[in-house]
């Protein structure tokens, strides 16, 4: 009986697709991001999340995607610890006034989110979606907002 429990306690936060429906709209943050690795896990520290990431380590990472198997740089491919993905996203005028969830499809294997460099919420456990309701971190003055992540594969 315990095989069972832990059989469906996965399932039990499980989350469905969304698609769009008269009452629903999706907006895909899917494409290219930027992408940074944090080799000393100085990020936070330096809280990279108040602004778009910079610097001649910076570079596009598409995204979904494995960046371990996007580059043949092995500083790339083999590297374990915290990255850091961000890109800007421009929130429809229509959804200003509606409920907004951001959603991951997977996560390899923790992840930390930021909204306009207000701290979201974080996820750990790879190969499931997760989302977070950001409907009062939108600032509904302006349409242009920019999404963080922080990873640890």
């Amino acid at each position: 009986m315990l095989f069972i429990f832990y059989l469906l306690l996965p399932l039990a936060q499980a989350i469905l697709y969304p698609y769009d429906t008269p009452s629903r709209q999706t907006k895909s943050l899917d494409g290219l991001w930027r992408f940074k690795l944090d080799p000393t896990a100085a990020g936070h520290e330096e809280e990279w999340y108040k602004s778009s990431l910079a610097g001649d380590d910076v570079m596009e990472m598409p995204v979904p995607c494995s960046f371990n198997d996007i580059t043949t740089d092995a500083s790339i491919r083999d590297y374990l610890g915290v990255v850091w993905y961000d890109r800007d996203f421009i929130l429809p005028s229509a959804w200003i006034q509606e409920n907004v969830v951001l959603r991951f499809g997977s996560v390899h294997f923790s992840a930390e989110v930021w909204i306009d460099g207000v701290w979201v919420g974080s996820h750990e456990g790879g190969h499931m979606a997760f989302e977070f309701q950001v409907s009062t971190l939108l600032n509904t003055e302006t349409t242009k907002h920019r999404v963080t992540v922080a990873v640890n594969n």
